[in-house]
């Protein structure tokens, strides 16, 4: 190497080390936490560090640590009223004391929302400390079975559920006259109020629990020209209110040729409405489903997910695990909207309406993500159409075993969970108002004038856009 050239070499790598030099340098004066000095491969603290960790362990809290954090930037959803504030839509834990047939167990499932005041209250784990002096000699994290704290349990929704059996119970079991009325003054929101369900045999088994739980009037009415599958209720009858079930076998336009059950006759929802279910509307057979207005349900509840998730999938059965084209999810979008409208024009357009979100499915992965994507579809459907969600689907991720067989979940947490949903939103729907867990207004109980007066949409309105802009949020 001549000369010259060593020297150009010998200068660039003298600028290069300076360089890193300084950069380290800069590095570690601007942040030392970046830089920590290697230590042994086991976990040992001096008994000065030690001292120093404990009480941190002691004295340190979330509310502490958030002074020296960011502030949060200013949320659509920081101006909630707060009996608007949704439990159901928060992110939260499901409790579950224990998943068995007794009901003195699964009547402890709650959803347990997620409250940033009450969290900010919670002492940081001591497990979660770094250095951790408890790990010097053991290096391993045990958690030991906790109940959850109950500054959070009691942020959880009112238990109706809880208060309808005792109600239901007290009319067979004599109870002191105080106390039923008591009963009687918590529950009379109900009287006279209609539920309609319109979606598949999921709902219908939850609407069958609901009355096995109360042990109330149930029966899935049906003859030679309706066929299976078209129509179930529950009922209490010393409230007059009714819980419908309307069966739709997917959003199809027509009876293709290729349709796999025969019993099933009618197949759009436009000619099962009219030709089954319209026809046979009495209140003998408990489906009349005029509520307090008299005109239309005080609830509406939708979904058809797993019936064109078949459909799709019977359409192709040589391809069982795939996407969805495009036509077909386009398809499904045009007629789920029509599918809206449709009730909508029925009922009245002030109806509160709902989509139940999607639930997994048992053994079914391959075709999952046609599930998926109708659940996706459908939500933009809600969105586009105001339409609020019922999102009890995603607490069953993970309960395999809560499953009866391969589609529907069988008496216990869930469908208990599911009932308390049900009747959090319809209190809501009748001009309830609640907050973390605690009634803070009663419907009106006017029956007297009540198909006069009612207005269906009012109390609905008032938390609905809030609600709206949550799931898009």
């Amino acid at each position: 190497m001549s000369p010259i050239r060593k020297l150009v070499f010998t200068t660039f790598a003298v600028f290069c080390a300076i360089s890193i030099f300084y950069v380290i340098s800069d590095a570690y004066r601007s942040d030392s936490q970046l830089f920590i000095p290697y230590k042994a491969n086991k976990l040992k603290v001096s008994n000065k560090d030690e001292s120093v960790v404990k009480e941190k362990q002691v004295t340190v809290t979330a509310s502490d640590t958030a002074k020296t954090q960011p502030t949060r930037p200013a949320s659509l959803l920081d101006d909630i009223p707060a009996h608007c504030d949704d439990p159901y839509l928060r992110p939260g834990f499901l409790r579950m004391p224990w998943r068995d047939e007794s009901r003195e167990t699964y009547v402890g499932t709650r959803w347990i929302p997620y409250y940033n005041d009450v969290l900010a209250q919670q002492p940081l784990s001591p497990a979660a400390q770094y250095p951790n002096p408890d790990l010097a000699q053991a290096p391993e994290l045990i958690f030991k079975d906790s109940s959850v704290p109950t500054s959070l349990r009691t942020q959880a929704p009112y238990d109706w559920m809880s208060l309808l059996y005792q109600f239901t119970l007290s009319e067979v079991v004599p109870i002191p006259a105080e106390t039923m009325q008591e009963y009687i003054n918590r529950l009379s929101w109900l009287r006279n109020k209609r539920v309609l369900m319109l979606g598949d045999s999921v709902d219908r088994v939850m609407i069958y629990n609901f009355c096995k739980e109360l042990k109330a009037h149930e029966s899935n009415f049906q003859n030679s020209l309706m066929g299976k599958h078209t129509t179930a209720y529950c009922r209490i009858p010393s409230l007059n209110f009714t819980i419908i079930h309307w069966h739709f076998p997917s959003m199809l336009s027509a009876r293709p040729d290729w349709w796999w059950i025969p019993y099933i006759r009618h197949v759009p929802f436009e000619e099962r409405v009219e030709k089954l279910f319209l026809a046979n509307q009495t209140e003998d057979l408990g489906t009349a489903v005029a509520g307090m207005n008299g005109r239309a349900p005080d609830l509406i509840i939708y979904q058809s997910l797993l019936w064109d998730w078949m459909a799709f999938n019977q359409g192709d059965q040589d391809e069982p695990a795939r996407d969805l084209f495009w036509s077909e999810l386009d398809f499904y979008r045009s007629r789920l909207s029509m599918f809206v409208d449709y009730f909508r024009n029925l009922f009245g357009a002030d109806v509160p309406m709902m989509y139940r979100a999607v639930i997994p499915t048992h053994e079914m992965v391959d075709s999952s993500v046609i599930l998926r994507q109708l659940d996706t579809m459908a939500r933009h459907v809600a969105d586009e159409k105001g339409v609020e969600v019922f999102e009890w689907g995603h607490t069953m991720d993970g309960y395999l075993d809560e499953y009866r067989d391969k589609l529907h979940v069988r008496h216990g947490p869930h469908s208990y969970l599911y009932a308390n949903m049900l009747l959090y939103y319809l209190f809501r729907a009748v001009g309830g108002k609640e907050t973390r867990g605690q009634i803070i207004e009663w419907p009106a109980n006017d029956t007297e004038k009540a198909a006069e007066r009612w207005n269906l949409g009012k109390a609905w309105e008032e938390c609905h856009p809030y609600n709206m802009r949550r799931a898009s949020h």
